[in-house]
């Protein structure tokens, strides 16, 4: 109830102030940093009220902590000023307008996003940081323990895979996922997603093996090697 009303009060002031509300140079200035589709990608309460997100982020926003874009966090910025956060200032317009004199770093000619390529690193050391991550591999046993506890007895078992964990990641593809597995769900069918244990940044060559993280029927299980799922389906 506290967050519906919270929504509520919150479209009522934006209904109130516009979203116009803002003064027009920093709008202007915001919209040079602001990732439209990115915001209504990972806020979907304003994509769902239809909200102008631009507006939306300037008025309630970043205030609540909701980021403009990928490479800018409001969390991390106003951490690193936290007088912003008391004055009232917008993160993002303090980032463009000053937070690099602040620091000493003028603001590239090219924009914001050139400095973020610049600090990009390559495939191959992205490739080794991955190497470095530990997955905790779940035995066999417990796969098949979770499959037998199924809606249907796998008659109708649906398989779906994606990059990552539909659960917890949010995006278009995540959304899908998770739409289909609903409606599986209201079909009293099986579901079973299948995604890489651990994040990897290039396809994998023939012959490389990795454990695979399982949601079964939209409860995430765990990473299992690849032999102990094709044993447990074959079961």
């Amino acid at each position: 109830m506290p967050g519906v009303l919270s929504r509520l009060i919150q479209r009522i002031l934006f209904r109130l102030r516009g979203p116009f509300g803002q003064r027009g140079s920093e709008l202007a200035l915001a919209a040079r940093a602001f990732d439209r589709q990115f915001y209504l990608r990972n806020n979907l309460d304003v994509a769902e009220a239809k909200y102008d997100p631009l507006a939306h982020f300037m008025a309630f926003g970043w205030r609540e902590g909701r980021d403009p874009n990928p490479e800018f966090s409001v969390r991390t910025y106003l951490d690193a000023y936290p007088e912003l956060e008391a004055a009232g200032v917008n993160p993002l317009i303090h980032y463009l307008g000053q937070g690099h004199a602040r620091t000493g770093r003028p603001e590239s000619p090219l924009g914001f996003r050139t400095e973020v390529i610049e600090r990009l690193s390559t495939v191959e050391a992205r490739v080794r940081q991955s190497a470095t991550v530990v997955v905790a591999i779940q035995s066999g046993s417990e796969l098949g323990a979770a499959l037998a506890r199924s809606r249907g007895g796998l008659e109708r078992l649906h398989i779906t895979f994606s990059h990552d964990d539909y659960t917890v990641h949010l995006g278009g593809v995540q959304l899908c996922v998770g739409r289909e597995a609903t409606r599986l769900g209201e079909q009293g069918r099986d579901h079973l997603h299948l995604h890489p244990a651990k994040p990897w940044p290039v396809v994998r060559a023939d012959g490389e093996t990795e454990a695979m993280g399982v949601v079964w029927n939209g409860r995430p299980l765990g990473a299992f090697a690849a032999h102990s799922v094709i044993a447990a389906l074959a079961a």
